[in-house]
């Protein structure tokens, strides 16, 4: 058996049928062409490039005689992915890479030989089998769901993995078909929305009724359509299996006692086959550590050691593959370096530092490049925004400054600066002026959020009966300002005062998670009885809504705000679980009664709506002119008559920009 190749390498650069200063600049590098393992060796395969267009790169591979030809590429030489297979025709095959990623090189090779075809499955749900959840920014979330046949979904999401409230929602995938070869033990969900990515690695754990082979234990992972099936690091125990989640498609884990599914090397498309490809690789190493635990050949130590050491390599090859090829591009693309590029920047670095229990040094390549890139990404899409606002008919101007403070906080943190940065629209101040001075800005624009979070957690006990609690309700409006409903003014104490009506458009972010457990256990009885209660549930519905304010010789005194949650509610399902435990044998014309199951749907009232003053202790009004602030904080917590105390929560947020008369 022999190999045979042809290599070629181009700088790529095509966005919207152009060719970037990449490609008009560089030239074509011819590599070496060669056969390995050669007992016979024939005629290798010749490589060309035909064009380049908005389509892609074509490129014409020729051969002495009929033969199955592969085209492969590269952003570095090393690590190599398939593109397309194709019969030559006339000793002549034709191929289009039709990837838009603007890398600052690619090389290609053709070899002589078909590849594997990669893995798609067919996943099959179960809406009866599911359960939602909100995560917040500031909260995280959390959602717990368990399957037909016993086996439990915990998923977590930490605080500041999210940038604004999203409702989330798992499924259980009953079957997959076209699901490479297994020995059982397999289970899957569908994590919604598709394609949401984290800013901090959430967990998921996977935990089965009854013992797993641990050692045979493998992670996976799939896009909606089935394709980008590949491996994902999986960390195993008796009977859970654990798994790290940095985006959402469908994950599960499987046995694989003998040998696991193909290595993911299809085509690439997009950025995100770089960090599969990666994951991939992380996970078969892990695969083998854990094996070496499980055979004694390594300790617990040894293993953790060897597992950071794996990851790393992950972060390096994600790093070589899906964001060093890039930077280049995202210096002026504000979708692909505000999109792509910095984040997974921020992610590599976020675990890194994580493993290595220290932030990484000043000098070290994630650092560095995510210190470079950024001010140039600040000021690429600030021109983006900028350019909206002064082009887009009916833009929110409040949208967009929302937008623009977050990406100038975000690059506030990364560099430590507000001044131009070499960006011609000069420093934060001056692009903020900039954008508010453009025709989407309104003479009042800014944004509100009203959060009410009310919870029961903990254990109480009465007697024989022991209940244990962790219930917790999230209500959130979060509106921009969309224009003026009213406009007052007057005299108070003879000072000045303005009071202004403000329409708002947002939307209501609900989430409920109820889980309780009573266990009543009598000495005198021979049944221990145990009922639990669950449900998850969440919605984001738009709505619209105010905000009043009472302004007297220009410092706010009086803030009332709230949603149009007029006769809005949100449904759900409590399932009540009863099973029974005999403390002694019952005969069998009476015998240990068996467990009940009863589902029933229930209605939340839904209401957002406060008004606090200069005068509330827990409020902190700010007043300059054309801008006001204003933070409330509530807590109060009351007791119950059994169990813990129910605790509610209330915050209000607001920033305002008024923009001055001309």
């Amino acid at each position: 058996m022999y190999t045979e190749e042809a290599q070629l390498a181009m700088p790529r650069g095509v966005t919207a049928g152009k060719f970037s200063p990449l490609a008009r600049a560089g030239a074509w590098i011819a590599l070496t062409v060669a056969c390995f393992q050669v007992q016979v060796c024939a005629q290798p395969p010749s490589l060309a490039v035909e064009g380049i267009g908005a389509d892609g790169v074509r490129l014409r591979a020729s051969v002495a005689s009929a033969e199955f030809l592969s085209l492969e590429g590269s952003f570095n030489l090393r690590e190599w992915f398939l593109i397309h297979s194709a019969t030559a025709t006339n000793s002549t095959a034709h191929f289009l890479h039709s990837n838009s990623l603007p890398a600052s090189a690619v090389f290609y090779r053709a070899r002589l030989g078909d590849a594997p075809a990669p893995v798609q499955v067919v996943a099959q749900t179960d809406p009866a089998q599911s359960a939602a959840g909100l995560i917040t920014p500031d909260a995280g979330g959390r959602i717990s769901l368990t399957s037909a046949e016993g086996i439990r979904f915990d998923f977590t999401a930490p605080t500041n993995s999210v940038r604004e409230p999203v409702v989330v929602r798992l499924t259980v995938i009953t079957n997959l078909v076209a699901f490479p070869q297994n020995d059982g033990f397999r289970a899957a969900v569908a994590l919604e929305p598709e394609g949401l990515d984290f800013m901090e690695t959430a967990r998921l754990a996977i935990t089965f009724p009854e013992n797993i082979p641990a050692e045979d234990m493998a992670g996976y992972s799939f896009d909606g359509d089935g394709t980008g099936f590949h491996l994902i690091a999986a960390r195993p125990s008796a009977r859970e299996v654990v798994l790290a989640v940095d985006y959402f498609s469908g994950k599960g884990v499987a046995s694989f006692r003998n040998s696991p599914p193909p290595t993911f090397d299809q085509a690439w498309t997009r950025q995100k086959d770089a960090r599969y490809a990666a994951q991939d690789r992380h996970a078969r190493r892990v695969r083998q550590i854990i094996k070496d635990l499980y055979a004694g050949k390594i300790n617990d130590s040894t293993a953790d050691s060897r597992v950071d050491l794996s990851e790393l390599q992950m972060i390096s090859d994600i790093y070589e593959n899906g964001v060093r090829p890039f930077l280049k591009a995202a210096e002026t693309d504000c979708a692909l370096g505000r999109g792509v590029v910095v984040p997974e920047l921020e992610r590599l670095i976020g675990r890194a530092t994580r493993i290595l229990g220290a932030p990484l040094d000043a000098t070290d390549p994630l650092q560095k490049d995510l210190r470079e890139i950024m001010p140039k990404v600040r000021c690429a899409c600030a021109h983006e925004l900028i350019r909206r606002c002064e082009q887009e008919p009916g833009v929110s101007g409040s949208k967009l400054l929302e937008a623009l403070n977050d990406l100038l906080l975000d690059a506030r943190i990364v560099t430590g600066r507000t001044d131009a940065q070499g960006c011609e629209l000069g420093s934060d101040d001056q692009i903020r002026e900039r954008l508010m001075s453009g025709p989407c800005f309104g003479q009042w624009e800014g944004s509100i959020v009203l959060e009410r979070v009310t919870s029961i957690i903990g254990t109480g006990q009465s007697g024989a009966r022991t209940q244990t609690w962790d219930n917790e309700t999230r209500e959130l409006y979060t509106a921009t300002v969309k224009g003026v409903t009213r406009h007052t003014t007057f005299t108070s104490g003879g000072k000045p005062g303005e009071g202004w009506t403000l329409a708002t458009e947002g939307a209501f972010h609900t989430g409920i998670r109820i889980h309780r457990v009573t266990v009543d256990d009598p000495p005198d009885w021979d049944i221990v009885t145990t009922i639990t209660e669950t449900a998850s549930a969440a919605e984001s519905v738009p709505a619209a809504g105010d905000i009043t304010l009472r302004i007297v010789d220009g410092k706010l005194e009086n803030l009332g705000a709230g949603g149009d949650a007029a006769g809005r509610s949100m449904r759900y399902t409590v399932t009540t679980e009863t099973s029974y435990h005999c403390k002694v044998p019952f005969p069998p014309n009476n015998p240990c009664p068996t467990g009940t199951t009863d589902r029933r749907t229930r209605t939340l009232g839904i209401f957002q709506g406060y008004g606090v003053d200069a005068t509330d202790p827990n409020a902190i009004f700010t007043s300059v002119p054309g801008r006001i602030t204003a933070t409330w904080r509530r807590v109060r917590e009351t007791e119950q008559s059994f169990g813990p105390p129910q605790r509610v929560e209330e915050r209000i947020q607001m920033t305002l920009v008024k923009r001055p008369l001309n």
